[in-house]
């Protein structure tokens, strides 16, 4: 036993590979823990404020910190599934040297539990020492003294830890299993109780008629959370179905007689049973910030239709902006965490094919190909969901289908959609670029 537990341990800290994954996961909780952990701040601090300039510094930390929680569930959690996913790769190896379940088990167990712990302390660290730093956050005219006391550290604390359960118990159940998780009984649970808080709010908003602007407030606030739980269930579903997905992807009557095309497609597929890690960026980034703008934007609309004023537009893209700035900073983090790890498995098939005389701008062309479907099928997504906030607020005030293609067609989520898109591309070409760097050209 004693062995053979040595052997796991030199097997997991002691190979690039290994270390390369754990690096890359811890880079992903810390990051999440330290935007987290400053949104958590200023929520503290807002919360030991009275008047205007505490209702003000609410407005948008509150839902910041809410938003922050969202991104990193989808985001964080699907990172944290291909690391997982990519680490049970490697130990292929242990089952052949006699490693029985119940010690992989445990050592895994062991390995998430100290990674995320010290990634998550180490977040939380740099975003007391950050908040400390900066003393005093200036609103208006009036100077306010940060906060980060215990509140922040255990907020923080329990949402980063919500974000990587699911990833962790799949880890342990599975340690080295390849292959997609087969579903579980508390994940079904879990889904069918956000699916249907989902539709209730939705039918709810939609049959109940607009009357005054009051309502029209309240319908607003609603849709910002049915955006969200549209989010959050999206994501889930995604992720129990990537699998089926993935095939559809590569069948051979959707790829064409292209090399490009098999590999870029195949590429895709592959990545996507692995996990959502590719498409978690967008969908979150862009479903979130973007679908906040078409709320405001319907809300507008429906606001000049009840009062019989002029159409005016009341969206400050500046406050939501600000507001979500931790769903674009992890939304970005992970998508360059990702770039900078890889899978493993790409780099290597990289190589196979450029010593196969396979030329490498083909495989370039490829990798960027398999990116851009990545990207587009996130941003398919991200539209469904933001049709999906909007819709029942149309509904209800009567609007047409006209106000609310104008609404989800924002720049926002367009910019945001091209942004995202270009730097998974960029990311994806670059990285099969420098792994075929190495290999020697043949004669």
């Amino acid at each position: 036993m004693l062995i053979r537990l040595v052997f796991v341990v030199a097997e997991t800290f002691g190979t690039w590979r290994s270390a390369r994954d754990w690096a890359g996961y811890a880079a992903q909780v810390a990051l999440t823990s330290f935007v987290v952990s400053v949104m958590c701040g200023l929520v503290e601090t807002a919360s030991g404020l009275g008047g205007d300039v505490g209702a003000s510094l609410r407005s948008f930390t509150t839902p910041g910190v809410l938003a922050a929680a969202v991104c990193a569930a989808v985001v964080t959690g699907s990172s944290a599934r291909s690391a997982h996913a990519a680490l049970r790769d490697g130990r292929t190896v242990w089952a052949a040297s006699g490693v029985g379940r119940p010690l992989a088990r445990v050592v895994v167990l062991a390995q998430t539990i100290t990674v995320s712990s010290v990634s998550t302390v180490l977040g939380l660290a740099g975003a007391h020492a950050a908040i400390t730093g900066v003393g005093t956050l200036v609103l208006g005219t009036t100077e306010i003294p940060l906060r980060f006391g215990a509140p922040t550290w255990v907020a923080a604390s329990v949402i980063v830890g919500a974000t990587l359960v699911p990833s962790a118990v799949d880890a342990i159940r599975r340690p080295v299993e390849a292959g997609p998780s087969r579903g579980h009984p508390s994940r079904t649970v879990a889904l069918s109780v956000a699916a249907m808080t989902w539709t209730g709010t939705a039918a709810w908003l939609a049959l109940v008629p607009v009357s005054s602007v009051r309502a029209l407030e309240q319908r607003i606030a609603l849709s910002i959370v049915s955006l969200a739980l549209a989010v959050i269930v999206t994501s889930t579903v995604v992720n129990t179905l990537r699998s089926r997905i993935a095939s559809a992807l590569s069948r051979p009557d959707t790829v064409g007689t292209g090399l490009v095309w098999v590999l870029g497609l195949g590429s895709a597929a592959g990545a996507l049973r692995a996990s959502t890690a590719a498409l978690g960026p967008i969908l979150a980034s862009v479903s979130l910030t973007g679908g906040a703008v078409a709320v405001f934007t319907l809300g507008d609309i429906a606001s000049a239709r009840l009062t019989g004023a002029g159409e005016t537009s009341t969206v400050n893209v500046n406050s939501i902006l600000l507001t979500l700035t931790p769903v674009l900073l992890l939304a970005v983090g992970a998508s360059i965490i990702a770039s900078a790890t890889g899978d493993p498995r790409r780099r290597t098939a990289t190589r196979v094919l450029l010593a196969a005389r396979v030329p490498l701008r083909t495989l370039v062309a490829a990798a960027a190909l398999g990116a851009a479907t990545s990207a587009v099928l996130a941003a398919s997504l991200s539209l469904a969901v933001v049709l999906a906030a909007c819709t029942p607020i149309v509904i209800a005030a009567g609007l047409d289908v006209r106000a609310l293609v104008s609404a989800v067609c924002n720049p926002v989520e367009a910019g945001l959609l091209l942004l995202m898109g270009a730097l998974l591309v960029i990311a994806a070409a670059v990285r099969t670029a420098a792994a075929g760097v190495h290999v020697p050209a043949r004669g």
